[in-house]
């Protein structure tokens, strides 16, 4: 399950960021950010996940920088 996606600006320049539910081992779940940042010559994508809802919300915020601080 994906959320919306919002666009973002990084040290490499425009991105796109969205969260994510996917499906763990023995039915368990996991929570995170998904992250395309293009440049002219390269495409990276970023996954910052947690094993749990708690801890996602718990570190949402420094996930988020650390994306955003990108090429920094």
């Amino acid at each position: 399950e994906v959320g919306p996606v919002e666009k973002i600006n990084t040290g490499v320049g425009e991105g796109r960021l969205s969260t994510f539910v996917a499906s763990g081992s023995f039915g368990s779940q996991i929570f995170g950010y998904r992250a395309t940042l293009l440049t002219t010559q390269f495409q990276w994508n970023v996954v910052c996940q947690c094993s749990s809802q708690r801890e996602f919300t718990a570190y949402k915020a420094m996930f988020r920088k650390i994306i955003e601080s990108a090429g920094q």
